[in-house]
C-alpha cells in the first residue's frame, strides 16, 4: 500500500490528466520518492501486459442479449419491490416469522400454566401486626393476592 500523500496523483498523472503545473510538481516529487516510483512501474508493466493480450471479439448478438439480460433484471426488481416484505422475503421470511410467532404462543402458555411459587399455609410472613407497618395502610386486595391474609394469625388489620 502506497503511504505517500502525492499517491491520489498516481493514476492522473498515467493517464496525463494533470494540469501542466501539477505534472512537473509530481514529477519532481517521482525523483525523491521510491514508493511512488514504484507504484508507477508496475502500473506501466500491468498496462503494457494487458496491452499484449489479444483483442476478443463477443459472439455475434452479445450486446442484444446481453441488454435483455438488464432489461429482464430490471423488471424482476421492481416486481420484487412491488410484491412487499413477505413476498421478497420468500419462504425463508415465513419460516421466521412462524417460528417467532410459535416461540413466543410458547412462552406465554407455559407462562399461564406456571402455577408461581407455593406459599406454605403454615409460613407467616408477617410475625405481628406491629412489625408488619404496611399493614397500617394496608391494600387489603393486594394482600389478599400475596395470600398473606390466609396466613394471617386472626388478627384485624
Amino acid at each position: 500500500m502506497n503511504a505517500c500523500r502525492y499517491s491520489e496523483n498516481l493514476v492522473a498523472f498515467l493517464d496525463e490528466e494533470l494540469r501542466e503545473q501539477e505534472r512537473a510538481d509530481f514529477q519532481s516529487h517521482l525523483s525523491n520518492c521510491q514508493s511512488c516510483g514504484e507504484t508507477i512501474d508496475q502500473q506501466r508493466s500491468l498496462g503494457a501486459a494487458l496491452a499484449s493480450l489479444p483483442t476478443v471479439d463477443p459472439s455475434p448478438g452479445f450486446e442484444t442479449r446481453f441488454w435483455a439480460r438488464i432489461a429482464r433484471e430490471d423488471q424482476a426488481a421492481e416486481q420484487r419491490r412491488e410484491q412487499g416484505f413477505w413476498a421478497r422475503a420468500g419462504w425463508r421470511g415465513w419460516l421466521v416469522g412462524l417460528t417467532t410467532a410459535a416461540v413466543a404462543a410458547g412462552a406465554v402458555m407455559l407462562a399461564l400454566r406456571s402455577p408461581g411459587p407455593e406459599l406454605d399455609p403454615d409460613f407467616a410472613l408477617v410475625a405481628d401486626a406491629e412489625q408488619f407497618e404496611l399493614l397500617a395502610d394496608a391494600d387489603i386486595e393486594l394482600l389478599e393476592v400475596m395470600e398473606i391474609l390466609e396466613a394471617w394469625d386472626g388478627q384485624e388489620i
